[in-house]
């Protein structure tokens, strides 16, 4: 669920350029300020943002022109990009333990029976052995298609109880990345880069192994301490096929 705040900076200062692969927009603020970047409508009233430096919440009030049209745009049958919440942990020899909640919003008027999304070449081997699961406890099943034209595949999961018109439902899925963290000189480094089959909003938690000591967190974001461990905390919309990286560095016992 989106927090409404004015103008909430949900991601603190970026310190690289995003490479940005949606058109952007020149989007001009009731408040006098002007942004460059991606909008997004999310739902009706509310956007995304996604600037080089920051992802902002805005409401249709606080937008005053968008390239020099009045108003906000207006937004048709709600949200149309993937809202997913990862927690990464990372493993002392390299691998990353993947666990993705993605939320299913129905806003048709048939009910859901399944969800599908993208897999690049490069991670399709991850799919091939993945565990979903829905909020009810179900472990569900799922089959990968190659995608027409493409090299990348669907993942295309049967849901045992179906997302009703309007309604909303999580559903877990858990993977293995292998070699996903490098070391060199006794110094580890894990990055995040993006690089989806469509556009996505990402919740990214990523904890360290017992023990590590962080050494740099880019872009610097919050990191807390829970049971001996370091978690680091990003959120950032990625346009299809946009690369930008998150990035932490740390040393092992």
């Amino acid at each position: 669920m989106f927090i409404r705040n004015t103008l909430l900076i949900l991601v603190v200062t970026l310190l690289a350029a995003t490479g940005l692969a949606a058109d952007t927009s020149e989007v001009e603020l009731t408040n006098g300020k002007t942004l460059t970047g991606v909008l997004r409508p999310v739902l009706e009233g509310l956007y995304l943002l996604q600037t080089d430096e920051t992802l902002y919440e805005l409401n249709g009030g606080e937008i005053k022109s968008v390239d020099g049209r009045e108003g906000a745009p207006r937004v048709d049958n709600g949200e149309k990009f993937a809202h997913t919440n990862s927690y990464r942990r990372l493993l002392p020899s390299g691998d990353v333990e993947i666990n993705q909640s993605m939320t299913i919003r129905n806003r048709g008027k048939k009910i859901q029976t399944t969800v599908r999304w993208g897999a690049g070449p490069h991670e399709l081997y991850m799919y091939e052995t993945m565990t979903a699961l829905d909020i009810y406890g179900n472990t569900l099943d799922y089959r990968l298609e190659p995608r027409r034209n493409s090299d990348a595949h669907n993942i295309i999961v049967k849901l045992d109880v179906p997302v009703m018109p309007g309604e909303d439902m999580e559903m877990m899925v858990k993977t293995i990345q292998r070699d996903a963290a490098s070391v060199e000189d006794g110094v580890w480094s894990y990055t995040h880069w993006g690089d989806y089959s469509e556009d996505r909003l990402q919740n990214l938690k990523v904890e360290l192994p017992a023990g590590a000591e962080v050494l740099s967190v880019n872009p610097p974001v919050r990191v807390v301490e829970h049971d001996g461990k370091s978690l680091v905390f990003w959120r950032r919309y990625y346009p299809k096929h946009a690369r930008f990286p998150l990035t932490v560095t740390y040393k092992l016992d």
